[in-house]
C-alpha cells in the first residue's frame, strides 16, 4: 500500500490540466499515478475521463480512457458509484509515446494538452449514445489535433481508438 501527503496531491495536480487530478485511491491501493476527471451528465450518471498507462508488449503506452458510471447511493458523506461493465466506453491509444518505465509526467502533459474539443467530443458521444446497455467501442480514429493543442516541443500523437 503506498502512502502519499496532501502536500504531495496538491504538487501533483498543479502539473495537470483541464480539470484532471490524481486518483488518490487508486495510487494508494496499486501503487500507480492515474488521473482522472469526472463530469457530472445527468441526476446520476457521471462520465469518467482517466489517463494511465496501458502495458504492451512494447512497453507502457498511454492510454486515454472514458467510461460511463452510475451512481448508486449518496448518503451525504459518501458516494458510491458503479461501473457499468458492459456499458458505453471508449478507449484511445497513444503508441508513439510508449516508454519503457511509467512516467507519470507524460500523463500530466497529456492531461494538459487535451483539448476542450476532445472532451465535448466523448460527452456528445456519450449523450447520443441510445442503447447505454450494450458495449459501445469506438472504431473511429481522433486526428492528434482533435485532443492536443499545439506544444512547444511539437509531439505529434497518432490516437488510436479501440
Amino acid at each position: 500500500m503506498s502512502k502519499i501527503t496532501r502536500e504531495q496531491v496538491i504538487k501533483t495536480n498543479e502539473k495537470c490540466g483541464n480539470g484532471f487530478e490524481l486518483d488518490v485511491m487508486y495510487y494508494i491501493n496499486w501503487g500507480e499515478k492515474r488521473f482522472e476527471k469526472r463530469i457530472e451528465m445527468g441526476e446520476n450518471d457521471v462520465l469518467c475521463i482517466t489517463v494511465s498507462y496501458r502495458e504492451f508488449r512494447e512497453g507502457f503506452v498511454p492510454e486515454i480512457h472514458a467510461e460511463y458510471e452510475k451512481m448508486c447511493s449518496d448518503d451525504g458523506e459518501f458516494t458510491m458509484y458503479s461501473h457499468q461493465s458492459g456499458n458505453w466506453e471508449k478507449k484511445y491509444y497513444l503508441p508513439e509515446l510508449t516508454q519503457t518505465r511509467k512516467n507519470a509526467s507524460i500523463l500530466q502533459k497529456i492531461t494538459r494538452e487535451m483539448s476542450s474539443g476532445f472532451i465535448d467530443k466523448l460527452k456528445s458521444q456519450y449523450r447520443n449514445s441510445e442503447h447505454l446497455g450494450n458495449l459501445q467501442l469506438s472504431t473511429d480514429l481522433f486526428l492528434a489535433m482533435d485532443y492536443v493543442n499545439a506544444t512547444s516541443e511539437n509531439i505529434t500523437m497518432d490516437v488510436v481508438s479501440c
